[in-house]
């Protein structure tokens, strides 16, 4: 399995949450505007052989401040379990982050990216399962196209800004929101 995590969704979804009275948990990770995550986002959900968790977002800053974020970005760990209670392998996350010249604009650079690392993996045959972490609704036609191509689907998001129509069409859905949240 491979995890494409849409950073930029996950992270402006669960600064929203904030900003509504969510409490984050306190092991959460943030980096404001780029970058949000737990550690448990994929231990509880997933018991299977992790290849790559790449971390997909968008950030405003000096080469400096993109050489620090990426370094920070690839020290955190996530770890994986094969079954119920057994602790199996470890690796640390793969960043991918793409300039934006102001914060406000918007940009499809991380939705194209991920699409083109998923499809291109899925259709050599390096991996069987996709677990994509985004609430996006335009992810449908590569989840649909990967579920074409005989792999599986899993998707993690938070519930603010959830398309609706993900969770019924993937393998298995994970709402992160208590994995991020008190």
């Amino acid at each position: 399995m491979m995890v494409f995590v849409d950073g930029e969704n996950l992270t402006m979804r669960f600064q929203d949450m904030v900003k509504k009275g969510r409490t984050p948990r306190p092991e959460v990770k943030l980096i404001p505007d780029i970058f949000v995550w737990q550690p448990q986002t994929i231990v509880e959900a997933l018991r299977v052989e992790i290849v790559r968790v790449t971390y997909y977002s968008y950030a405003v800053g000096t080469e400096e401040q993109f050489k620090k974020w990426c370094e920070d970005i690839r020290g955190i760990p996530y770890q994986f379990r094969e079954s119920v209670g057994q602790w199996h392998g470890e690796g640390f996350l793969y960043p991918k982050l793409f300039k934006k010249l102001k914060q406000s604009a918007k940009r499809k650079g991380v939705d194209i990216s991920i699409a083109v690392d998923a499809l291109s993996h899925t259709h050599r045959d390096s991996i069987d399962i996709v677990y994509l972490i985004s609430g996006d609704g335009d992810y449908r036609p590569l989840i649909e196209e990967i579920i074409r191509s005989g792999k599986q689907v899993y998707l993690g998001a938070l519930s603010d800004g959830l398309n609706s129509d993900l969770p019924n069409i993937v393998d298995k859905f994970f709402n992160l929101d208590n994995v991020y949240f008190r």
